[in-house]
């Protein structure tokens, strides 16, 4: 638009040129007759000759040609003009362009903003859940009852009339705030910045044109001869055209525009009406009407061309109907005749430049309309965009009300729970079958740790604590008859569907089961311990049991008797689980299962007996004897020396409970029982005189350890004292304690029972 107005600029510039040398040729053309009038006295000449002479004297003089300087000071003028225009329409399209970019950003601003309102949160979400969450509560055989049924599908109508109540809520938040946005006056304070924009504008080109034709007015004056004279300061006011001091344009709409103009430096410009307004004005009388009044004020002020303007008092063809008013003098009367003159002169190039003054208002006027309506379409179209929006959002929401409500009329109808997480979230309805709305049912008790299954033949610690559990409830004292043993052995081999016992014994029949046991009556008396078919078996599974040396034995032993607090010889099933045997050190935990802690359930079982107030209880030194047996006799008896003696030493009293741990009486009628309790202490005696026999010996080797272990006097406890002991090795290298020892200590040996 800059190099537009520029380049129209130059336009009328080269017009004006062509008009100064086609009035040069029109005035070398003509034919001046020479009046040599003679002098004639004042008031002889006749009217009719003055009228000539004046029509002589404002004729356009032979143009002359104008001085370099003072033609390049009129250039340099011109330039300055269009520099300062040049800048003032560069500052006003930068403006433009501002408050085009503002505008822009505000609509896109007002949507956004809008469209977070549209999608706030809302209680929609939270009375879904109250809901779901007292659906779900009830029962489920109540849920098949008619009356139940009803009572559901009624209160999933009453939440779809709740859940609807939010919605036609928030469409009036939605609408209020639609209507606050567009009560907002931010199109029409712009819409008054871009008017204020464009009056600029025309106040540039209006300058622009009145200094321009000045510029011109000198040039011809140049060139009729005339001298340029300087401009006072009224004059210089005079030429200083406000579009506000002339046409108050300010708050003016067409219809308050003026009739009459405004004075200026003593004139009045005549008021326009709207009918006297060019077309291209009329869309802005109501739009912008400050626009349309500077425009009307910007028309007012260009003048005329010479020869259009009349003055009052003249007719049409300038001769003088009423005298002037005041009389002038002869220098304001010459000066008008050389403006008048000077307007001749420069008639066409004075038109051309106001044609084009007028055209650059109309595209300017047209460009302003333009900018105008896009301002207000855009504030159209984002009203219609809102309203859209809050309609769609409203049918969305409803909607979505509608799709939960389906749901929960199909669970009350089909007379099932709500599983699954419903979630609703503005226009959104969203069942995620990923997350569980009921509580999750207590989860089923783990499976109990299993053991992990061993070599064939091998029992488990459960079948070792059935086989334990099965002895102890047939025969308590623990003496039976193989017989007997046999057919217990076979009948446990068939509980728990066959698997009470390995696959080798459950299978095996009952004379091979009862050959196999024979191996433990040594004596032929067709009885045996039953206990120690468990400790065959126990061994068997726990290898690390039969490793076990006379003071780690001793150790535990004295363990246990810490933890018998009562001292009663007995200890419950928890006090004797609390103490670490010295078996429990390998082979103890495996895959989570406590093997060790099982097998000592089994034992337990095996040993159980009931106090006086009918608890089951354990005699732990009963049991200790009986986890004694080793490989040989001697280190079997070591162990069991360790066990209940003091340093591996044992007394008389001890040798009896180590020859029947369990008590002699149950043995006596079955012939495991030859050694009576005085036979015993008769034969300790025998020991220690043949050991009072050697030299002055006053220590004994354990067989087991080889560790010195001191003894009391045994030449003085020959005479039948009761603190006399012995060591196993002591007892089996006397004959006929090695005699005793093959019959009544037998079961410290390890015997295998290995089923073919």
């Amino acid at each position: 638009a800059a190099e537009e107005a520029a380049s129209a600029a130059k336009e009328a510039f080269t017009e004006a040129q062509a008009a100064v040398v086609k009035a040069e040729k029109a005035a070398s053309g003509e034919q001046e007759e020479e009046a040599t009038a003679e002098e004639t006295t004042e008031g002889d000449a006749p009217a009719e000759e003055e009228g000539d002479e004046a029509a002589e004297e404002l004729k356009v003089p032979e143009f002359v040609g104008v001085d370099k300087s003072l033609g390049s000071v009129l250039y340099s003028q011109w330039e300055l003009i269009e520099s300062s225009f040049m800048k003032g329409l560069k500052r006003a399209f930068y403006n433009l362009r501002e408050e085009r970019s503002v505008a822009l950003g505000h609509f896109v601003d007002v949507k956004k903003n809008f469209l977070r309102f549209l999608r706030r949160a809302d209680t929609k979400q939270q009375l879904l859940t109250t809901f779901q969450r007292e659906y779900n509560s009830v029962d489920l055989d109540l849920r098949r009852k008619i009356e139940a049924k009803a009572e559901m599908l009624l209160r999933a109508e009453e939440l779809r009339d709740t859940l609807w109540d939010v919605c036609d809520k928030k469409l009036e938040e939605n609408e209020m705030e639609r209507d606050r946005i567009m009560a907002d006056t931010w199109v029409e304070d712009h819409t008054k910045l871009l008017a204020e924009q464009f009056v600029a504008i025309v106040q540039l080109e209006v300058d622009r044109h009145t200094a321009s034709v000045e510029v011109m007015r000198d040039y011809y004056r140049a060139k009729c001869g005339h001298l340029l004279q300087p401009r006072n300061e009224e004059q210089l006011e005079a030429k200083n055209t406000s579009l506000v001091d002339i046409g108050g344009y300010t708050g003016a709409t067409a219809a308050q525009t003026p009739e009459t103009g405004a004075k200026k430096g003593g004139k009045e410009t005549p008021g326009e009406d709207e009918s006297a307004s060019p077309s291209w004005l009329v869309p802005l009388a109501e739009s912008v009407p400050t626009l349309h009044a500077a425009l009307v004020a910007a028309l007012a002020i260009i003048p005329a061309p010479p020869g259009e303007e009349g003055e009052e008092g003249a007719d049409p063809k300038g001769k003088a109907k009423t005298p002037e008013p005041e009389a002038e003098s002869e220098e304001e009367i010459a000066a008008k005749k050389q403006e008048k003159i000077v307007d001749m002169a420069g008639q066409d190039a004075y038109l051309r430049e106001r044609e084009i003054l007028t055209l650059r208002l109309e595209r300017l006027a047209t460009r302003a309309d333009v900018y105008i309506r896009e301002l207000n379409d855009a504030a159209q179209v984002t009203k219609e965009r809102l309203e859209s929006w809050m309609a769609e959002r409203y049918q969305a929401e409803c909607s979505a009300v509608s799709a939960v409500i389906a749901v929960v009329r199909n669970a009350a109808d089909a007379e099932t729970e709500l599983p699954h997480d419903l979630k609703l979230n503005g226009q959104e309805f969203v069942e995620d079958i990923n997350i569980m709305a009921l509580e999750p049912s207590a989860p089923p008790p783990p499976p109990p740790p299993a053991e992990t299954p061993r070599n064939p033949g091998i029992l488990s610690c459960k079948q070792l604590q059935l086989v334990a559990s099965t002895f102890q409830a047939a025969c308590p004292a623990g003496v039976m008859s193989v017989a007997d043993a046999s057919v217990i052995l076979a009948r446990v081999g068939a509980e728990e569907g066959g698997f009470g016992m390995p696959a080798s014994w459950s299978s095996a029949p009952y004379e091979r089961i009862r050959d196999t046991l024979e191996v433990l009556d040594e004596r032929t008396t067709g009885h045996l311990d039953w206990r120690e078919i468990f400790m065959s078996f126990v061994v068997a599974s726990f290898p690390s049991l039969a490793a076990g040396t006379p003071p780690m034995i001793a150790k535990s032993a004295g363990d246990l008797m810490t933890a018998d607090t009562d001292m009663d010889g007995l200890l419950s099933l928890d006090e004797f689980l609390g103490v670490k045997l010295w078996f429990e050190t390998a082979d103890v935990n495996d895959n989570a299962y406590d093997r060790g802690l099982e097998l000592k359930k089994a034992i337990f079982k095996s040993m159980e007996v009931e106090n006086s107030s009918k608890e089951k209880k354990l005699d732990y030194a009963t049991a200790m004897l009986y986890l004694c047996s080793s490989g040989t006799l001697l280190e079997g008896c070591d162990k069991a020396f360790h066990c209940i003696g003091k340093g591996g030493t044992v007394s008389g009293e001890q040798l009896v409970k180590l020859a029947y741990p369990m008590g002699r009486a149950a043995g006596v009628g079955v012939g495991r029982a030859p050694y009576s309790g005085a036979d015993i202490q008769d034969l300790m005696r025998k020991i220690v005189e043949a050991e009072g026999n050697k030299e002055d010996q006053t220590v004994v080797v354990s067989a087991a350890d080889g560790a010195e272990q001191p003894v009391t006097e045994l030449a003085k406890s020959a005479g039948g004292k009761t603190d006399a002991t012995i060591t196993a090795k002591q007892l089996l290298d006397h004959e006929e304690g090695n005699e005793f020892a093959k019959t009544q200590l037998s079961h410290y040996v390890l015997k295998t029972l290995k089923i073919t």
